[in-house]
């Protein structure tokens, strides 16, 4: 199943655009929550995944970071 084009607020990855077919979105060691807003993109309007604090970078390793 193809997912629909979003964008990332908060966090490391925000203003990042991804793919996403489900309520959740991890990018990279991040994890993003579906929001109900929407933001202009570059003539689009792309849902909102929201930054979730609590599971990102808490142990400084970057990339190979995870939920811990």
């Amino acid at each position: 199943m193809a997912g629909e084009l979003v964008v990332l607020q908060g966090g490391p990855g925000g203003g990042q655009q991804v793919e996403a077919s489900g309520p959740t979105v991890v990018w990279r060691a991040c994890l993003y929550e579906r929001t109900g807003d929407y933001q202009r993109v570059k003539g689009a309007e792309l849902r909102v995944y929201g930054h979730q604090p609590d599971c990102c970078e808490g142990y400084g390793r970057g990339d190979t970071d995870g939920c811990e």
